[in-house]
């Protein structure tokens, strides 16, 4: 599993390596040939209201997806330890890297949120 997920993940960048070189070879790269763009800045807009409140939220429903990570580190090591007089512990690494990834994607989702809950 380990090898198909790495030749996937070689060639998912080596894709996106040639998505960038045509990308670059056909943006022109003179700002002459641009037409303007009046583009806004992020620092003159402000926070919506109750984004205090909604940060709150957002905070306790990590925090509660931060649990079920853990509760679920205790599961899968439950059931490594009733597997492996069978000798199946090892079927059980792909959840511990689907718990982690699980617990990634929750921090990556908060601080993407709390940034544009936060534009002041």
């Amino acid at each position: 599993m380990l090898d198909l997920m790495v030749s996937w993940m070689t060639g998912f960048f080596q894709y996106a390596a040639h998505l960038t070189q045509v990308a670059m070879e056909t943006v022109p790269l003179s700002a002459a040939d641009d037409p303007p763009v009046n583009i806004p800045s992020p620092n003159d807009s402000q926070a919506p209201p109750r984004a205090g409140v909604f940060l709150i939220i957002v905070g306790w429903i990590r925090w509660g997806g931060y649990l079920c990570c853990i509760v679920g580190f205790f599961i899968v090591g439950a059931r490594m330890s009733v597997n492996h007089k069978r000798g199946e512990a090892s079927s059980h690494v792909a959840s511990i890297i689907v718990i982690t990834a699980g617990g990634g994607i929750i921090t990556i989702a908060y601080f993407i949120v709390e940034r544009v809950a936060t534009l002041s």
